[in-house]
């Protein structure tokens, strides 16, 4: 009798060990998905658009602080390891808190910023992005979705990004020139003339073109204040070999000023 009790129990429990590890292995696994889901939630988020002549000043939970441009779109996610923030379309100046165990990273189109501490501007235009540093050091990833080798700039270093090659060019970045747009004034110290009319174009909602291929890396010296666009485009002829014409649609047409004999 004893015996067969003994048999009784071993089969017993032999039926309970598998019911006890499948019960762990159940719970380590809830346990995961609870670890992944807390990991992986982002523990603040905020999405912010501007209008036309709005600039908006954002203080975030980690010391950080973007002042988002006028006709600007921006969404800010921070999780546990991780700072994120898309600026979909415009321009904004970041200040980032210094945080190494949680890098901060921007995205404009293709292209990724990554900075632990500095202070920045990027610009997120037609078929280019555009970033400028203050002070600190950033990296700049022209194609994040093709893992392209990232570019260092440091302070009063810039660079424009093409979008559509993923190529990119240095450009002028004196630090005067770096988010003077807080200030409502832009400085440009010879600055490509295709750059000035993208950024003008933005205070005046319509575009500046440039009628020939040749206009383009004109260097552009001068000071234009944000709440009179127009003024500073209408002046380029005093400065440049162009001649300005206003389009039916409200922007402006840069021509090449024709040779006189």
């Amino acid at each position: 009798a004893a015996l067969r009790r003994d048999g009784v129990t071993r089969r017993a429990r032999s039926r309970r060990l598998p019911r006890m590890a499948t019960a762990a292995a159940v719970a380590l696994l809830v346990l995961g998905w609870v670890g992944y889901g807390w990991y992986s939630t982002p523990s603040y988020v905020q999405d912010v658009s501007t209008g036309a002549g709005e600039i908006r000043d954002l203080q975030l939970p980690d010391g950080s602080r973007i002042s988002l441009n006028a006709r600007s779109t921006l969404a800010v996610h921070f999780y546990r390891s991780r700072r994120e923030v898309v600026l979909s379309q415009g321009e904004a100046f970041f200040e980032v808190a210094p945080a190494a165990e949680r890098p901060f990273t921007v995205d404009a189109q293709r292209s990724r910023v990554t900075v632990v501490g500095t202070a920045f501007n990027v610009r997120n235009g037609p078929g280019e992005v555009l970033v400028k540093v203050l002070h600190g050091h950033v990296r700049v990833q022209p194609d994040r979705t093709e893992g392209t080798a990232p570019a260092s700039l440091y302070a009063e270093q810039g660079l424009a990004v093409t979008t559509a090659t993923a190529t990119y060019r240095p450009i002028s970045a004196s630090a005067d020139s770096i988010g003077g747009w807080r200030n409502g004034r832009l400085v440009f110290r010879r600055t490509p003339l295709d750059e000035v009319a993208q950024e003008v174009a933005q205070y005046l909602g319509h575009p500046v073109t440039l009628g020939q291929p040749g206009l383009k890396f004109l260097p552009v010296s001068g000071y234009a204040a944000t709440d009179a666009p127009a003024s500073f485009v209408e002046a380029l002829p005093d400065l440049l070999p162009v001649r300005v014409t206003r389009t039916a649609q409200g922007g402006y047409r840069i021509d090449e000023r024709p040779v006189t004999r």
